[in-house]
């Protein structure tokens, strides 16, 4: 029961207890139960063709490859080509993640104070935002293929980690800007359509680093990771938005503007 063992049973120990005592004393809000006896929820299907939505799909997507690529592969890049001491994992392991707070809660006072005191529009936040989520990173991520210093690719790997925290006063807080009834289906697919990012991005370092584990072909798998965060980032400037999408308003909005024409 020791060992690694131990720290799987505790937090699926954690998780079983959570659920149980979610579906004892987890209830429906007010709000909730009102909307259900007003109507019955159908999901706004134009959520898959609508363009700003496909491009949080897409971000999201680019996301996942860049974020496991991170937290999944890099320490065997540390340990197979900048031989890194891996008794400096839990290091390795914990600066990321705490890096990544630290960016999370600067991302949303910077987002909220540029719109609070009128500094940017709604769309330029987030978009500022989004171009230091994807932009920095994508600039970290080549860096790390050229530092050989094994110290210092440490701290371009918690940055280019970290920085992934604007993205969530950027992209996420965005669902609610365009569609905020129907966030919840949104985020849903968002979350989706990234694990296939992360798929994407372990299998084609596998497929580049099997058989011929060398700096070069990692160099090969960063630079396509920071390709990948570039097009995201231009994808959200073109085609990110942030006004509510007429078919994601609630029925009472769009049975009062019926009324008026």
């Amino acid at each position: 029961m020791g060992g690694w063992p131990s720290t799987f049973y505790l937090y699926g120990t954690i998780g079983v207890v959570w659920c149980v005592v979610w579906c004892i004393v987890g209830s429906k809000t007010n709000m909730q139960s009102n909307l259900q006896d007003n109507y019955n929820y159908e999901v706004p299907w134009k959520l898959m063709t609508s363009p700003p939505v496909i491009t949080l799909y897409f971000v999201h997507f680019v996301f996942d490859a860049g974020y496991i690529l991170l937290i999944t592969d890099i320490p065997t890049f540390f340990n197979s080509i900048l031989d890194f001491d891996l008794e400096l994992a839990g290091l390795l392991n914990m600066a990321p993640h705490l890096c990544v707070l630290c960016m999370t809660v600067i991302g949303g006072l910077l987002g909220d104070y540029l719109i609070s005191h009128d500094k940017l529009s709604i769309l330029g936040t987030r978009r500022l935002l989004n171009t230091f989520c994807f932009g920095l990173t994508a600039v970290f991520i080549i860096i790390l293929g050229y530092v050989y210093n094994s110290d210092l690719s440490l701290t371009i790997m918690v940055f280019a980690f970290g920085i992934y925290g604007f993205k969530f006063a950027g992209v996420n807080a965005n669902v609610l800007d365009i569609a905020p009834f129907h966030s919840g289906i949104i985020i849903g697919m968002m979350i989706s359509i990234g694990s296939i990012g992360g798929l994407v991005a372990t299998t084609l370092l596998g497929v580049l680093t099997e058989t011929n584990n060398t700096l070069r072909q990692w160099r090969v798998e960063f630079w396509t990771q920071a390709a990948l965060q570039i097009c995201a980032l231009l994808a959200f400037f073109i085609f990110g938005s942030d006004k509510p999408q007429e078919w994601a308003k609630p029925p009472e909005e769009s049975a009062d503007i019926e009324r008026q024409h």
